[in-house]
């Protein structure tokens, strides 16, 4: 498939998925103003343009008894494109921390030092894959 658009960063081709009732984004090829995506199943097919940002909606102190570790999860709603992997980040009392996004469970994460306690601030910022950057969240956990 190939379309030529206004805003190719931020649009690209959709298929509806009848069983479920939505839209799903497809990956794509840029090239100036084409986007392109080759398909190997029928179905029914839209060019969108997102210009809806990730959401965090909220942080959670995981406690992870296998692993004798905890984390602070922030799931994310992400209409559209889904979430850049690679774009998540967060801060711990002012301090950048490293942090990954699981596109499998849709939130980003942080991992804690073993002896940290007491209250802490956080704040946590992520791109979408056409680009549109979230609020940033903060908030004061307690562990």
């Amino acid at each position: 498939m190939r379309a030529v658009v206004d805003d190719a960063e931020r649009s690209a081709f959709y298929r509806y998925d009848p069983d479920r009732k939505t839209w799903g984004a497809m990956g794509k090829e840029v090239d100036g103003e084409i986007i392109e995506e080759g398909t190997r199943v029928g179905g029914t097919f839209a060019v969108f343009r997102d210009v809806n940002p990730p959401r965090i909606r909220s942080v959670q102190v995981r406690e992870e008894a296998r692993l004798g570790a905890r984390r602070l999860v922030f799931p994310i709603e992400e209409i559209g494109e889904g979430v850049d992997v690679d774009a998540f980040e967060a801060t711990l009392d002012g301090k950048s921390v490293e942090a990954e996004y699981d596109p499998d469970r849709k939130w980003g994460q942080i991992w804690l030092p073993d002896d940290l306690g007491g209250h802490h601030a956080v704040t946590a910022r992520c791109r979408d894959r056409a680009g549109n950057a979230s609020d940033l969240f903060q908030a004061t956990v307690s562990l």
